[in-house]
């Protein structure tokens, strides 16, 4: 059985967009932080505006661009979260195949087979088990 460390390292290896979205939204927040300041910084110390229009617009897409980094934060963010509710998912599998080795431990006889897909105990003239794994041979 996997440890938690190791089956979220693997789930991440699977699931690399999550760091490009982890990038992106730094870049994409640096560049909305550079346009504000930009625009925020004249008008507070010179007391200066270009032109309203410019400016609004200006203080606006460095806005979008904050936005559009926080969106990526978080979907990086929930990519974590549901390979955390994949590892509960894997350890309540892994106990039911556990639960099953042991039922089948206890029914080892010739008459019966353990079933290597669910652990399920079939009788001996049963061809497949209920999971549709076929008897092995």
């Amino acid at each position: 059985m996997k440890s938690k460390e190791e089956f979220l390292k693997e789930y991440r290896s699977k699931h690399t967009g999550m760091y490009v979205a982890a990038v992106l939204s730094v870049i994409f927040d640096i560049i909305g932080t550079v346009i504000i300041l930009a625009n925020v910084i004249p008008l507070i110390k010179y007391r200066y505006i270009y032109s309203e229009g410019q400016t609004v617009f200006w203080l606006v897409l460095g806005m979008v661009f904050w936005i559009i980094g926080t969106v990526l934060i978080i979907y990086s963010k929930s990519v974590d979260r549901r390979g955390l509710s994949e590892y509960e998912n894997y350890l309540k599998n892994q106990a039911s195949v556990t639960a099953f080795g042991r039922e089948a431990a206890k029914h080892n006889s010739s008459d019966e087979w353990v079933c290597k897909n669910c652990g399920k105990v079939n009788k001996s003239y049963v061809g497949s088990c209920g999971c549709g794994e076929v008897k092995p041979k």
